[in-house]
C-alpha cells in the first residue's frame, strides 16, 4: 500500500510503498481515543511553555495518506500520549523527568556523552517503575474509597 507523507520542513511529498500494512492497521490508526477538543483542552492546560504547547498543535496536524485513507497521524500520537497521561500520570512523569535527568547527565562536559548513553535509559526506567507503582497505589485508594462510598449510598436516599 503506498503511503505519503508531505516533509514539514521542505513541504516535499515524500512517497513509500508499504506492502504489509493492512485495514485493520489503518482502522487502528483512525480511531481515536480523545476528541479534538479534548486534546486541544489537554493542550492547553499543560503546565509548559507556549512554544512547547504550539509545537504539540503543530505535531497534532500531522497528516499522512495510506492509500486512499487520510490518517491524523500526528493527532493518533498526541491522543496515546494523552491516554497515558490520564491513565498513568505518575508513571508518564516519572519518564519524562528520567529523559530530562539523562538529558542533563549528557550535557556534563567530556564524561556526559559517555554516561548520557547509559544514565539516560536506566533514570528513564526508573521513573517509570517509580511512577507506575505511585500510579498503582493511588489506583487501590481510589477503588477503597469508591467501595467504601458504595457502602454508604444507603444512606444518600
Amino acid at each position: 500500500m503506498k503511503v505519503q507523507a508531505v516533509d514539514s520542513k521542505t513541504g516535499k511529498t515524500v512517497e513509500k510503498d508499504l506492502p504489509s500494512l493492512s485495514a485493520s492497521f489503518i482502522g487502528a490508526m483512525t480511531d481515536l481515543e480523545f476528541s479534538d477538543e479534548k486534546i486541544k483542552r489537554i493542550i492547553s492546560l499543560m503546565d509548559i511553555s507556549a512554544d512547547a504547547k504550539s509545537v504539540l498543535y503543530s505535531v497534532s496536524a500531522v497528516t499522512i495518506r495510506i492509500g486512499q485513507n487520510v490518517v491524523k497521524i500526528g493527532r493518533k500520537i498526541i491522543d496515546g500520549i494523552a491516554m497515558l497521561f490520564e491513565e498513568f500520570p505518575n508513571a508518564a512523569w516519572g519518564v519524562v523527568l528520567g529523559a530530562i535527568f539523562g538529558a542533563l547527565i549528557s550535557l556534563v562536559p567530556m564524561i556526559g556523552v559517555a554516561l548520557g548513553a547509559i544514565i539516560a535509559p536506566i533514570s528513564m526506567a526508573y521513573g517509570l517503575v517509580k511512577g507506575l507503582d505511585e500510579d498503582l497505589a493511588d489506583k487501590k485508594l481510589t477503588r477503597k474509597i469508591r467501595e467504601m462510598s458504595q457502602a454508604y449510598a444507603p444512606l444518600a436516599s
